[in-house]
């Protein structure tokens, strides 16, 4: 509990193709800020080339030169792995910090089945994963769309589901 303020209980997120339930805490839009600034901050983007420019008055000044077809394409490339990357961590955050989920919540038996099929298709997980990562990942995420409905859940506004709609529809006095 905040000191003068009630903390109200998280709401629950259940995925669509597996059914699981969990917690779900929203991630603030500035999780997103920062994580695209320690990116660039990491590998800054490409520099342009210089180019030596005289105005007519005998003296060369060297120039940034941002046209360059070379340069261009480098920067749309790093741009493209900003984008990726940012993607990647936005996942990670999602699935470490908006998904509430205790380790007695965690299905052991399934947990243990979702090791034994990635051993089996020889893709065997790391020892170091743990079982809370392991349930997430492939146990309560069942599909491309499940991972789709959680990151739109933890940083968007929630949208009303269809029964809220009909139930206000039914309710409203004409």
């Amino acid at each position: 509990m905040t000191k003068g303020r009630t903390v109200p209980p998280l709401p629950t997120f259940t995925f669509k193709d597996t059914g699981i339930t969990v917690g779900l805490r929203k991630l603030s839009p500035y999780v997103g800020d920062q994580i695209g600034k320690a990116i660039r901050k990491e590998r800054p983007a490409p520099k342009p080339p210089l180019n030596e420019v005289d105005y007519g008055d005998g003296k060369k000044v060297s120039e940034e030169n941002t046209a360059d077809a070379s340069y261009q394409r480098a920067l749309a490339e790093y741009e493209q792995w900003v984008a990726f990357e940012a993607g990647q961590r936005t996942i990670r955050a999602v699935l470490d910090y908006a998904i509430a989920l205790d380790t007695d919540q965690v299905d052991a038996d399934a947990v243990a089945q979702a090791r034994a099929m990635m051993a089996a298709i020889g893709a065997p997980l790391d020892d170091d994963i743990s079982d809370r990562d392991v349930y997430i990942k492939y146990v309560c995420l069942g599909t491309q769309e499940d991972l789709s409905d959680l990151l739109e859940a933890a940083t968007r506004r929630s949208q009303p589901t269809e029964a809220a709609i009909a139930e206000n529809v039914t309710a409203f006095r004409s």
